[in-house]
């Protein structure tokens, strides 16, 4: 229930506001619409609103409290299974290298009935340094292999057009090619204080 400013009590819960149900229930009489059409009941719908925040956020603060329980019971676990692991982990990969296995360039492996072991090699890791390659690639005469990319500077080029629903065009009216415009959602925010 809600007093307005000359005292008399509103009880808006008895509206329909959240439109939820649009025919009624068997033996009901169909209640109003609900519209706010003053600041009092904008005011309560403001009200109405941060109410239900604050329950959400309640809620989400019980859930991320479980979740965060079970996420560390999962990580005691996932720890325990690596230490009660480990140790035949390890004397299944010394036994790995005892037996002939089938190899690649990539990877060896053994199979078993229950399994199969898996060696994959680390391979070769490269990195570079781009600055002091392509002045090696200048130096040595090697152009084709230095990648030339050509891209519009957008950002300068739209400060000189007039864009508009219909399009891009330059000052003169000219149509720019491979530009599409398309209308962005206002956005209504309600702002609890």
């Amino acid at each position: 229930m809600i007093e307005n400013k000359i005292g008399i009590e509103i009880e808006y819960d008895d509206w329909d506001y959240d439109n939820t149900r649009t025919v009624p229930e068997d033996g009901e009489q169909a209640k109003p619409a609900f519209v706010i059409d003053d600041d009092i009941k904008a005011d309560w719908a403001v009200r109405k609103i941060a109410a239900r925040r604050t329950e959400y956020d309640r809620l989400k603060a019980i859930a991320d409290d479980m979740i965060a329980r079970i996420n560390g019971k999962l990580a005691a676990e996932a720890k325990s299974l690596e230490t009660k692991t480990e140790f035949l982990q390890n004397a299944l990969r010394d036994y790995f290298f005892t037996v002939p296995h089938k190899e690649t360039k990539t990877q060896a492996q053994y199979a078993l009935l229950s399994g199969t072991l898996k060696m994959k090699k680390g391979g070769l890791k490269t990195e570079t340094d781009a600055d002091a390659l392509l002045k090696w690639l200048k130096a040595t005469g090697r152009e084709d292999y230095i990648k030339v990319t050509e891209a519009p500077r957008w950002g300068e080029l739209k400060k000189t057009l007039v864009i508009t629903e219909d399009g891009a065009t330059t000052e003169d009216g000219e149509t720019v090619a491979g530009v599409t415009v398309t209308a962005g959602e206002d956005v209504f925010e309600i702002i609890v204080k």
